[in-house]
């Protein structure tokens, strides 16, 4: 008996069914992709806040009418680049079927893909190392929560002001020239679920640090923290992040807020834990650069192939989907 595969673009009716599917994923730290959270209300607030309906960025793989796995894209249009939500599957023969496809539709500005998994996502991790991404960094997911927070509302920090966006400006793009987040996206959130607030000395900007919250509004993130050279060592940093906290933990009510830090940035470790966060996750970043590779040109020969090595199984693969 031949069971037919089919993958096509979500139905934004579908959403219930693809959020059940992720959360049940996700919640094993052997197929968790960090992008995406692990409670169900959670991945339902991330996935509306996506910057089209989920028929236009979610791929998904039924069975008879069963969804069996999903596939989502994290546009940025501003950086040319896609971050990949998934695939989620119970099977690496659906998650590769997922990963060709989507590389068959993606959309002609896109010159970067990007990923994040759990490091014990080793299955996910050697699937997208077979399709030509690499390894561009290990991270540290550092968690605080709101019932050890103590600290005091710091005068030396303040809400970033007018006159200071320039200087803002250069120094987060001196220290973060190729985040996900640029520093016009920054202050146009700012002040909505980011927060931007910095140290000064002689009304000269020393540092600032980025805070943001998550739709559902029960936990935060400290997304950059940046000290001038020139002022390090004067526990501005460690003043930064206590202002983030205090906004998120007091201000905002948030229960618990995360960062995350390269490994290899060990006094930012120290930093961190002096402000109450504790390790929680080792991230793998990963990447694939279009511009370097033809690896999306060829891609779909892969996934003919992939067709007969399914059809082997008993499994015919039909692909229809577009982005």
């Amino acid at each position: 008996m031949v069971v037919e595969l089919k993958i096509g673009n979500a139905k934004d009716c579908e959403i219930s069914q693809i959020v059940s599917l992720v959360a049940e994923i996700n919640s094993n730290p052997k197929s968790r992709c960090l992008q995406v959270d692990v409670e169900q209300e959670s991945i339902l607030a991330e996935f509306k806040e996506l910057d089209a309906p989920l028929s236009e960025v979610f791929l998904v793989a039924r069975q008879g009418q069963e969804i069996v796995g999903a596939l989502g894209l994290d546009l940025d249009r501003e950086g040319e680049c896609v971050w990949l939500l998934g695939p989620f599957s119970h099977t690496s023969t659906i998650n590769e079927a997922l990963l060709s496809a989507a590389y068959k539709s993606l959309p002609d500005w896109v010159k970067k893909l990007r990923q994040y998994f759990d490091e014990r996502s080793v299955k996910l991790i050697e699937l997208h190392e077979n399709h030509w991404f690499r390894t561009t960094s290990l991270n540290y997911q550092y968690k605080a929560q709101a019932a050890d927070f103590t600290a005091s509302l710091d005068e030396a920090t303040s809400f970033i002001e007018g006159k200071e966006e320039e200087a803002f400006r250069k120094l987060h793009e001196l220290h973060f020239p190729q985040t996900w987040l640029s520093a016009s996206a920054i202050l146009e959130r700012n002040g909505k679920d980011i927060a931007v607030f910095v140290t000064k000395e002689k009304e000269e900007l020393s540092g600032y640090v980025c805070a943001s919250i998550h739709p559902t509004n029960i936990e935060g993130t400290v997304e950059y923290v940046a000290v001038k050279e020139s002022f390090r060592s004067k526990g501005l940093g460690g003043k930064l992040i206590n202002r983030a906290l205090y906004w998120l933990f007091i201000e905002r009510k948030v229960k618990s807020v995360q960062l995350v830090v390269e490994a290899q940035k060990k006094g930012a470790h120290r930093l961190y834990e002096r402000c109450g966060f504790n390790l929680d996750t080792v991230g793998i970043a990963m990447s694939l650069d279009k511009e370097v590779t033809r690896a999306l040109e060829t891609e779909w020969h892969v996934h003919s192939a992939l067709g007969k090595i399914l059809q082997s199984k008993g499994i015919r693969l039909v692909a229809d989907c577009s982005w």
